[in-house]
């Protein structure tokens, strides 16, 4: 099971508080006896002078003993140094005969007034040991030795009181010191858990999340470089993405362009191919003298000519194309009136609608300015103007209308009745030699070509363009931008 890094933190400190309140505990229990030993008899080595001192300046006494070892929170021992006899002491007259029954395999020969004697006395039992330290005093000519004692007992009951004083201790200090670096912990390790989560949203590329960590030492330099980090990989990602986006979108318009290419190429051989066909077929027949008679010879060279007529129509309508969709070939034109482009155009196709009783009705503001190139206006407005008379049925009415709005667009509509275009048909109508006719009749469904150029004039300079279906009428209009 995966550990936080809390709890490891709070483990290991607890323990080294453990491991150091054992150590204490035991160096307590192996040496704090032995060491009170040795400070005891380096204080009964320290205050044997002073003792000795005021027992040469008084005479010795019971009184005189009891205020010493008051004074000096120590037992003394005054004794004939010839018969080891009491002289002086605080000690029941039973404990007396004890303690000179043990004082007696003491040997107090090797002892001057210069020197002095350390000895643990063994007694009858543990209660009995006691530590001496011995000199010699002499008194009007008598030598005496003075014994400073300390009951061992007294030393083992302090030091195991202060051994089971210091595990106590050292159980609360375990128990609240836990608590302490549990918490303490917590506060430490909490900013490390924060910048951990921060750095997994980092690696789930999630750069939302933004901690603020304010604790004025490396963790909050750690955070700020994080945030840092963050704020940099997401900036580089995005770009990344918005370059693959664009990369994916080129790709994409390669390909559809490619496409168009293919298609584009494959629909101008279709083109070019019929009315090549019949030039060949019909020069063929002239010059082998196939067409015998004057009115068939004319025919067919009149049939030549119309369909060299279509080719160089065609051919100047793929030159317009290309001319459209140049990048670098943009004219703005000059400001020119269209109701006076509109009325020339009219005039041509209403002599053509004739041939179909077509009706033409105007609402056409004569007052109407654009800047606008010529060449395209002619060709938004000749283009809709044929559509509308190929597809008006007979005795058909088609309405012509050139209106302003909200002072910023021009809109010029052109609708005549007929057959409303089938869903199939919606997107398509506006692709290159796309007729609507599904034989492809060359009679009725010129180049193909008209409303493809439209469409790339409006898109050339922003404007909308698009058709209506209506009651047994059909509307394109275009929309110039003023």
């Amino acid at each position: 099971m995966k550990k936080s890094i809390n709890y490891r933190f709070s483990f290991i400190f607890s323990s080294i508080i453990v491991a150091m309140i054992a150590i204490i505990v035991i160096f307590n229990l192996l040496f704090l006896e032995k060491y009170y030993i040795w400070k005891s008899i380096n204080r009964m080595k320290k205050i044997s002078t002073p003792i000795i001192s005021e027992i040469k300046n008084s005479k010795p006494s019971l009184e005189l003993f009891q205020t010493l070892e008051d004074n000096y929170n120590v037992r003394i021992f005054f004794i004939n140094k010839i018969d080891l006899e009491f002289e002086s002491s605080s000690l029941h007259k039973m404990y007396k005969k004890r303690v000179m029954g043990f004082l007696k395999n003491v040997n107090f020969n090797g002892i001057d007034d210069n020197t002095s004697l350390v000895k643990l006395v063994e007694g009858r039992n543990d209660k009995d040991k006691i530590i001496i330290f011995a000199k010699q005093i002499t008194l009007d000519n008598i030598e005496y030795i003075l014994v400073l004692n300390i009951p061992v007992v007294q030393i083992q009951d302090a030091a195991s009181a202060s051994s089971e004083f210091l595990f106590i201790i050292g159980i609360i200090t375990i128990i609240f010191g836990s608590l302490v670096l549990y918490y303490t912990a917590k506060s430490i390790t909490k900013p490390i858990l924060i910048l951990n989560r921060t750095a997994k949203s980092i690696s789930e590329l999630d750069f939302s999340v933004r901690p603020k960590i304010q604790t004025g030492d490396e963790l909050e330099e750690l955070n700020n470089s994080i945030n840092t980090l963050s704020s940099e990989l997401s900036s580089t990602i995005n770009d990344l993405n918005s370059a693959n986006l664009k990369l994916k979108i080129d790709i994409e318009r390669e390909r559809a362009i490619d496409k168009m290419r293919k298609e584009f190429i494959s629909a101008i051989s279709h083109e070019f191919k019929t009315p090549i066909s019949i030039i060949e077929g019909y020069a063929e027949a002239l010059r082998d003298g196939i067409i015998k008679n004057i009115d068939g010879q004319n025919y067919y060279a009149n049939s030549i000519i119309d369909e060299s007529n279509k080719l160089a129509t065609l051919v100047s309508k793929l030159l317009l194309i290309t001319k459209i969709e140049s990048e670098f070939y943009t004219p703005l034109g000059s400001e020119i009136s269209i109701s006076d482009y509109l009325n020339e155009s009219i005039n041509n196709f209403e002599i053509l609608g004739k041939s179909k009783s077509i009706k033409f009705e105007f609402n056409i503001n004569s007052e109407l300015y654009i800047k606008f190139p010529t060449e395209y206006l002619s060709q938004i407005i000749d283009n809709y103007l044929s559509n509308a008379l190929i597809h008006c049925n007979e005795n058909g009415i088609i309405k012509i209308s050139l209106i302003e709005k909200d002072n910023d667009y021009i809109i010029f509509s052109v609708t005549n009745t007929g057959e409303n275009i089938q869903n199939e048909h919606k997107d398509k109508i506006w692709d290159s030699f796309y007729r609507i006719d599904e034989s492809r009749s060359r009679n009725t469904g010129g180049t193909g070509l008209g409303l493809s150029i439209v469409k790339k004039i409006a898109e050339k300079y922003n404007n909308s363009f698009g058709f209506k279906n209506l009651e047994n009428e059909i509307e394109f209009y275009y929309i110039f931008k003023k």
